[in-house]
Order: structure tokens, then sequence, then C-alpha cells
């Protein structure tokens, strides 16, 4: 299923990996170049600015190729002019398959993000227009199904990042418009249909990631594992379901009302941070911990959105005052500690990259300049009493 020939990519994986290595002292630097400069690689961008900068130039000339084909095609448009999208992802298609993939060898560069994503796009708008009945509304679910399926193989294929968070969004909007539209009480068990699959799709991604035996699709399952942990917080999130429900109704409500079993919502609403938050404790998950701060924060927004025990100063101040008690104490008891959650430096972080950032800010900001100091010269200068004259009264 992969384009990529294997032995290129298996030889990227492993740079990256030596590379990282390298970066935080365990291998010489010297020496990783020295083994690496002839292994061949894959063409990849790890440079965040200028893979962002080569996905602009891949849409302007994506977006160049489009508009020629549309000049060309221009006396035959008529009302099937939706034709021309389909066209349109055809191009992107055969050039990231021939001309990045399988001849460029372009792995996460920047051009191939942008054929793959105009691609979704083309095919999106297609199916919208495909889909549209007699009262010019669009057929959501089957738009959503399209783009799952597409992002989905985009993935399988090409390994690329952003299509797999392209899927799990889609396959989100697909199961809600599926629920909603075609359930009799679709909008009463709308929550506990997401919150049932959050939990299949953590489970799943969990277990092929314990039998995964080539690093290739790590990073998609890790998002997949992750996303579905959000997505059964958010499915059962007191806020979300109340604001959600009174949306979805006919009828406009300047208040949302109370929503049936509105104590089971809070259980959950407060119960997930703090099982998250155990859990990546107990597993010394980093990123589990991240998401489960993330859920405790949207649940304090949840809990003063509905519920205003002081006012918003004095909530903001022992806020911070919580905060920093907690910070400093967890400091304290983990600046020691050599494994597991500790505070002592991560090697595999760079934290050299956001000084010299500020650094360069800095002297942006001010027109800082490096002070040159002038070579010494054989010939002194000076004296003189007028003005820049420079000449004395001896001879």
């Amino acid at each position: 299923m992969i384009v990529f020939d294997k032995k290129l990519l298996e030889n990227t994986f492993l740079v990256n990996e030596a590379e990282s290595m390298a970066n935080s002292g365990f291998i010489d630097y010297k020496e990783f170049k020295k083994k690496t400069a002839n292994i061949p690689t894959l063409k990849s961008q790890d440079n965040l600015l200028i893979r962002i900068a080569l996905f602009i130039l891949g849409c302007l000339a994506y977006a160049s190729l489009c508009g020629f084909v549309s000049l060309l095609g221009l006396n035959s448009i008529d009302s099937n002019w939706y034709i021309f999208l389909l066209v349109y992802a055809l191009i992107g298609f055969v050039i990231q398959e021939f001309l990045f993939a399988k001849n460029g060898k372009f792995y996460g560069y920047g051009l191939d993000d942008a054929f793959i994503l105009g691609t979704f796009i083309a095919i999106g708008a297609f199916a919208s227009q495909a889909t549209m009945g007699y009262n010019y509304t669009s057929n959501d679910t089957l738009i959503a199904l399209v783009l799952f399926i597409v992002s989905s193989l985009a993935y399988l294929r090409y390994l690329h990042i952003p299509s797999i968070i392209i899927a799990c969004l889609s396959m989100t909007f697909t199961l809600f418009y599926s629920v909603y539209s075609y359930l009799e009480y679709g909008q009463q068990i709308l929550p506990f249909i997401f919150l049932i699959s959050g939990v299949l799709l953590f489970y799943f991604s969990n277990k092929t990631l314990s039998r995964l035996t080539q690093p290739y699709y790590e990073k998609g399952l890790l998002i997949t594992k992750y996303f579905g942990l959000l997505l059964s917080y958010f499915a059962m999130n007191y806020f979300v379901v109340r604001e959600l429900s009174s949306s979805l109704n006919e009828r406009y409500y300047e208040v949302s009302p109370q929503i049936p079993m509105s104590w089971l919502f809070y259980i959950f609403t407060i119960g997930f941070p703090v099982v998250y938050l155990y859990f990546s404790i107990k597993t010394r998950d980093r990123i589990l911990l991240y998401v489960g701060l993330i859920c405790l924060g949207f649940t304090i927004f949840t809990i003063r959105f509905y519920h205003h025990f002081l006012p918003t100063e004095w909530a903001l101040l022992l806020g911070g005052i919580l905060l920093f008690a907690i910070a400093y104490f967890t400091i304290q008891k983990l600046k020691n500690r050599e494994s597991g959650i500790t505070f002592i430096k991560d090697k595999f972080s760079s934290t050299n990259t956001l000084l010299n950032l500020e650094l360069l800010a800095t002297a942006a900001s001010f027109d800082l300049k490096p002070e040159i100091k002038a070579p010494d010269s054989s010939m002194e200068f000076g004296g003189g009493g007028f003005s820049g004259g420079g000449a004395g009264e001896n001879f």
C-alpha cells in the first residue's frame, strides 16, 4: 500500500532517529554526519518555516495548473461545470503519485502537502456539487464519508500526517450526520454514540500499536489514539452537550435549557480529566498528561460558565495562587527524580531554539548590530587643539 520504497523509508526513519540521538548528546554529531552522509533517504523537510514556505509555493503551482486547465476548457463549461473539480483532483493525485512520491521521493516536504490537501478540497467540492438536490442543499453525510475514505487512503499510501487528522475529523462528522439525520432518536443518543466511538478508537489504536512491528504508521496510530480520548471527553462534556442540543433544536433559546440527566454529564465532565491525569502519571505518558490538562481546563471553563461561585477577578486570583502552589510543590517533589515524571531537563528537546528565537526577535526590534572592533593600526591619529584637524604643535 505504501508508495515509497521500503528501503528508503526505513533509512529515513533510522537517520531521523540517529539525528535525534546526536542532538541529545548520546552520539557525536560529527560522527553521525560522517556515518549518514552516503545513506540514501527520502527528501523530507524538518524545518517548519521552510516547509510552510514550500507549501505556499505548492499551492500557487497547483492553483496555476488548475487555472490553465480551466482556460483550456472555458468554451465547454455548462451546467455540469463541477466536472472540472474532478479534473483538478485528478491533477493533484497524478502529480503527487508520479512526480513527487515515485520519482521525486518527497516525504513531508511541503510541496506534496499542497497537492494532497488540494486534492481533498477538490474532491470535497465535487461531492458537494454532485449531491446537491433541488432545494440547493448538499448531502453532508456523503461529503464527510467521501473525505474520510480519501484521506484514509492518502495516509495509508503516502504516510501523510495531516491526512490522518482530516480522516479523524471527517469520521466524526460522518457519524454525527448519520446518527442525527437517519435515526429517530439520534439527538438523544448522540453523546453516547460518540462516547462509544471514542473508546473503540482508543482501544483498537492502542491494540494495534502494541502489535506494530514497523514504525511507519506509529505517528498516525498515536494521533488516532489520543483523538479517541478527546472525542470521548467532549462527547460527554456538559457544556458541549447542552449547547449543541440547544443549537440543534428548531426553536431559538437565548439561554440554553437544562438537559435531562445533567448529573451524569457532570460526572463525566469532572471524572474524565481526573482519570486521564491519573493514568498519565501511572503509565508515564506525557501526551496523555497534556490531554488531561486540556480536558481539565475545559472542565473549569464549563463549571464557571454556568455556576459563578466567585467574581471573575477573585476566581482568577485564587486560581493563579492555586496553580502557582501546585507548580511549586510539584517541582520540589520531582526535581531530584531521574526516572518517570521528572523535572530534569529532557535531552531530546532543544531549549536553545526558543532562546535563539528570542534573541533574534530582540535584535530585530531594537535594530541591534554586533559591535565590530577595528584592527589596530600602526599609524596613530590624534592631537591638535582644533575640531578634527588632528595636527599638533610639534613637527
